[in-house]
């Protein structure tokens, strides 16, 4: 089915431009020199999207079906790339994260629906799973395209092909990574285009699936278990998304990491909710007896556990030395070397 095959793309990109964000904040920082409080309105301004944004986008699927929907959400994200690679100035990187922040969102509403309508109510937990994989590949191989296109557009790596000196004439030299943005346009024009000429069946939507009126959402904010649940979301996306936009500031500033280098090998330790999806789908394709299942999410369990304590403990920060560049270390590195000398 090749519209599920689209929707799985839409995933992928989905994926890529919310986790490249992470790798990406330390060089934002160095480049227009923020502080920490400053910075942590980066991924503020693209998670606060999803808030704003979620609701009005179930309103728009409603009325105006999947496919303008889905022209509208791509329409937005190409205004926050293009906007930041005409002015890139921190306030513009603020508005353009917000703005693709809200494309996003309506993704991710719009294409639960409409996988279900193009896969099929059987196959619809298969290819959900399958859209789980294709998210966490996605997640996994940013950083990877990040560290590469920084040390060809750094003349760490040499690179003659007409798409890198391309990229190096229209990219400010003082920011290589805003290239990305630019990368980001072409493949937001490309799913605009593919989308307008793709025909998608018609989105049914359940009734507990709809939007409803403003007396609804008032009914549910006055009771507690819905509260409760809004914490425990709001625990959630704060751990999981602090971890995974901190972490290489934290290699950089505490580990002395090179963000540029250490960006694609500190995904292979996070891979694990790739894992995670490949496992439920091989349950899913072949069910295994209730023990075999318990035990292959043990020991997945263990694995998250070891990656847990290495990370929490300083003591054992060294086993980030792969990582670490000792012969070209950052300002910061220097500044920290420092300090743990005199201690």
């Amino acid at each position: 089915n090749w519209i599920v095959l689209l929707i799985l793309c839409i995933w992928f990109v989905i994926s890529f431009v919310t986790n490249i964000l992470g790798p990406m904040l330390p060089m934002i920082i160095d480049s227009f020199g923020l502080s920490l409080t400053l910075a942590a309105f980066l991924p503020f301004s693209f998670f606060l999207a999803y808030g704003i944004m979620s609701i009005p986008a179930g309103m728009i699927i409603e009325r105006f079906g999947g496919k303008i929907s889905l022209l509208i959400a791509f329409s937005l994200a190409f205004l926050g790339a293009g906007l930041f690679v005409m002015f890139p100035t921190y306030p513009i990187v603020l508005t353009s994260l917000f703005a693709i922040g809200l494309g996003m969102a309506m993704l991710q509403v719009i294409i639960l629906p409409l996988m279900r309508e193009a896969g099929g109510e059987k196959k619809y937990a298969f290819n959900q799973v399958l859209a789980q994989i294709v998210f966490g590949a996605a997640s996994f191989m940013s950083p990877f395209v990040l560290a590469g296109l920084m040390r060809k557009l750094t003349g760490e790596d040499s690179a003659n092909d007409f798409f890198i000196r391309f990229l190096k004439g229209i990219t400010p030299e003082s920011l290589p990574w805003s290239s990305l943005y630019f990368i980001f346009t072409i493949v937001f024009v490309i799913m605009l285009v593919v989308i307008s000429y793709v025909k998608f069946p018609k989105v049914e939507l359940k009734e507990d699936e709809k939007a409803g009126t403003i007396q609804n959402y008032k009914e549910l904010l006055r009771q507690k278990q819905v509260i409760f649940y809004f914490l425990g979301i709001i625990a959630y996306v704060g751990t999981e998304q602090g971890l995974a936009n901190w972490m290489s500031l934290f290699l950089n500033t505490a580990v002395l990491a090179k963000p540029s280098h250490s960006a694609g090998k500190l995904k292979c330790i996070f891979s694990n909710k790739t894992l995670s999806a490949m496992i439920l789908l091989c349950a899913i394709i072949c069910p295994l007896s209730k023990i075999s299942t318990l035990i292959i999410f043990f020991l997945q369990d263990l694995m998250y556990i070891k990656t847990a304590v290495y990370i929490s403990s300083f003591r054992f920060a060294f086993y980030f030395d792969t990582i670490v560049d000792k012969e070209e270390p950052s300002e910061i590195c220097k500044h920290n070397r420092k300090i743990n000398s005199l201690g």
